[in-house]
Parts: C-alpha cells; sequence; structure tokens
C-alpha cells in the first residue's frame, strides 16, 4: 500500500501580522496541524503586497490593524493583482464596517481574536482542499 501523500505539502501560505508574539505563534500552529505548508512571514500589509507581488501564495492570513498599510486595503491590492486569492482575516474588532469592507472585496472569512484554533484551521482545510481540487481537475476540453 501507498502512504498517504500529505495535500498540504506544496501550500504557500503568506501570514501577515505585526503583533510579533502572534506572528511567531499562530504559524507554529498552523505548522503543526499541516505538516509541510510553507509559511512566509511579513510584519505589515506594505510588506505583505510586496511578497505577493514577487511570489505565489495559495492562500493569504492577515491581521487588520497594522502599520504602513492595513489588512483590509492590502487583502484588497491582493485581489486585484489574484482575483481568486484564498484570504483569512484576523481581527480583534467586530465593527460592521469591517465586514462590510471585507464583502465588498469578497472576502467573507473573518476571523475574530483572540484566535479560535478550530476555526481557523477548518478555514484553512477548506481551502486547502479547494487549491488541491482546482490543481488536480482535469482541463476542460471544448
Amino acid at each position: 500500500m501507498e502512504p498517504a501523500r500529505n495535500p498540504a505539502k506544496s501550500i504557500n501560505i503568506l501570514f501577515v501580522e505585526d503583533d510579533r508574539y502572534a506572528r511567531e505563534l499562530i504559524p507554529l500552529m498552523i505548522s503543526n496541524k499541516f505538516p509541510g505548508v510553507a509559511i512566509i512571514l511579513a510584519d505589515n500589509g506594505e510588506s505583505g503586497l510586496e511578497l505577493c507581488r514577487a511570489n505565489e501564495f495559495d492562500i493569504v492570513i492577515t491581521d487588520i490593524n497594522m502599520p504602513d498599510m492595513d489588512g483590509i486595503r492590502m487583502a484588497g491590492e491582493i485581489r486585484g493583482l489574484k482575483p481568486d486569492a484564498k484570504i483569512i482575516v484576523m481581527s480583534g474588532y467586530s465593527e460592521k464596517c469591517y465586514f462590510d469592507q471585507l464583502r465588498e472585496i469578497g472576502i467573507t472569512d473573518y476571523i475574530l481574536k483572540p484566535i479560535d484554533t478550530k476555526l481557523l484551521f477548518l478555514t484553512i482545510g477548506k481551502f486547502i482542499d479547494q487549491v488541491m481540487l482546482k490543481r488536480h481537475r482535469p482541463a476542460v476540453i471544448n
């Protein structure tokens, strides 16, 4: 019997968070849950956007309130570059205006801080499944 393949092995995640503690801890938890994922870190929206311009990421996870460029603006810019980007937004703020702004750019995956790791892992798992399905879907012949 062939060993089970790790679907997360070829998944690239960009994690954007200005809080150093969260920027170190949350990616560590993600790596433990999804062995083999590659996680690149950025400490603000401007750095995250630059990394997105230079690299291919399957999933972007971002905070909202950050210096230089907030997560909503960064997510909107990423959507402009890569309309199919899978984006998860985390925030300690639950104001309706944030939800409305995110919905306008097509983001519905919003996780409140303190982070519910079950929900975060469920959302990441859903996106990994979607990415892998898209990669392995046979080309449609016209």
